[in-house]
């Protein structure tokens, strides 16, 4: 604790706790959890910044008046007790202890009122409104589900249906219900479709969405242990996935049949790496630029490229491919919207080093199955390149964490030359799947990557693949025991 009241004094706390605010998504809880589990303020700003909003820039202007309020107060106390020393040096003692716990509970407090009092009145009336636009738009309705795979299928649909007509889609990371309501002003007698990613961070909320959009599609992309600690178990995030069969007729709710855990459901639509039932894949052929294959519908045959890496893309572009046809889409069109679908930034996107080395950025990659994903990608190149490994491993996994990162650890092994691991609370698990492959590549451990990602065109040649999976948000930034 001393360690911590004394940093606290060494840096700008008040911009520190506006930082966690934000990064907490304002949600007290977590942020009570990371302040608890802070010895040092100045280890656990590694990577991000106040992004300044209105929010931001209120909180951090009554967080200065505050204390300056309690340093006039303090200085004011002292000088009316000048007379007596022993309570001077009570006062300034307990200033400098308490300070960080005050500002702290004042931060805390004033997040939550600006929530109840501010937040939720306008969330509510912003819903009230997208209800009505979505019940009253004649566009189709498409919603994306999963615990992984969610954008880079948006992506894909919006890219192929996006070619032949109007189509409003989520933009970024903007999954949630609020997220959806804002769109909804985007729509308009024009728009043929509209493309939602549902995201599920606790129970209920994908029901909450399912009301407000009320969809007349939806594609299930996967389902894994992600967000477990705030489910409880993976038949509760399936179970709160499948909430969508009360919405929709079974035939119009497509899965995804490579995921092991959806392999079992046989009253719905699928995609896989071979394709779907109207659009069979087949002849990959994979180089670090681009992956090919062949398509045949009916008796039509195509042959289509992209620059997206790896076989598990082909899957959800079959199913793009598949749902355009069901919408009616022109399908020489949609063959030649294939080459159009771009990478997705920091999802398995690629870029080179002034090194020469190949980067694959997958650091917002949040999931086993991306692991699994890119190791298979990797193990196509290994003969011809260095392979370059960096995660930090996986948040919020639950009590299934270590489990989860020893394999991680198991997979990453096999495939790669040289290790990196970003230090945290899992890196031991991790080192424990490494060490049961018996890895004899090189193995790092990493402090502080922000300076490490700087150097790594010095530390790579041209026959070098990098890839960073998932990045390690200073949230969840435990302290390494």
């Amino acid at each position: 604790m001393i360690k911590k009241i004394i940093s606290s004094w060494v840096i700008n706390i008040d911009y520190l706790l506006v930082y966690m605010e934000q990064q907490s998504e304002y949600s007290q809880p977590k942020f009570w959890q990371w302040f608890g589990r802070i010895n040092d303020f100045r280890h656990i700003r590694k990577r991000g910044k106040v992004e300044w909003t209105v929010a931001t820039r209120g909180l951090y202007s009554f967080l200065v008046i505050f204390e300056l309020s309690m340093i006039i107060g303090m200085v004011g106390l002292v000088v009316m007790m000048l007379v007596h020393t022993s309570l001077v040096i009570l006062v300034v003692g307990l200033y400098i202890i308490f300070r960080l716990y005050l500002l702290a509970i004042f931060t805390s407090i004033i997040s939550w009122c600006a929530r109840v009092m501010v937040f939720n009145a306008q969330k509510k009336h912003l819903i009230n409104q997208a209800k009505k636009i979505f019940d009253s738009t004649k566009a189709t309705k498409i919603v994306i589900l999963g615990s992984y795979g969610k954008t880079s299928m948006r992506n894909i649909i919006e890219t192929l249906v996006g070619a032949q007509a109007n189509i409003v889609a989520s933009e970024g990371n903007l999954n949630t219900e609020i997220a959806h309501a804002r769109l909804s002003k985007r729509i308009n007698r024009d728009t043929d479709y509209v493309l939602l990613e549902l995201g599920e961070y606790i129970p209920g909320d994908i029901r909450k969405m399912l009301e407000l959009i009320k969809p007349d599609y939806a594609v299930i992309t996967g389902l894994n242990s992600a967000h477990i600690e705030n489910f409880g178990s993976i038949e509760a995030i399936k179970n709160e996935l499948f909430t969508v069969e009360e919405y929709l007729n079974s035939g119009n709710i497509y899965i995804n049949l490579d995921d092991i855990n959806l392999a079992n459901i046989d009253n719905c639509p699928y995609y896989s790496i071979r394709g779907t039932g109207k659009v069979i894949t087949s002849g990959t052929v994979l180089n670090i630029q681009e992956t090919r294959f062949d398509i045949q519908i009916g008796d039509a045959k195509y042959q289509v490229a992209t620059s997206l890496l790896g076989q598990h893309n082909i899957g959800p572009i079959s199913l793009g491919i598949e749902l355009g046809l069901e919408l009616g889409l022109d399908v020489g069109r949609l063959m030649d919207s294939v080459q159009n679908i771009k990478q997705v930034k920091h999802r398995m996107s690629t870029s080179r080093l002034s090194s020469g080395a190949t980067l694959i950025d997958d650091s917002y990659n949040g999931n086993i199955d991306g692991i699994r994903a890119g190791s298979r990608l990797l193990k196509k190149f290994k003969q011809d390149y260095r392979i370059i490994y960096i995660t930090s491993g996986l948040v919020e996994q639950g009590s299934n964490s270590q489990v989860v990162h020893q394999e991680l650890g198991r997979i990453i092994a096999e495939v790669s030359d040289q290790i990196f691991l970003i230090n945290n609370s899992v890196t031991e698990y991790i080192l424990e799947g490494i060490s049961d492959i018996g890895f004899q590549g090189k193995l790092t451990r990493i402090d502080y990557p922000v300076n490490f990602y700087k150097g790594l065109a010095q530390r790579t040649t041209q026959y070098d693949i990098i890839i960073i999976q998932n990045d390690w948000p200073d949230l969840y930034n435990w302290e390494v025991k």
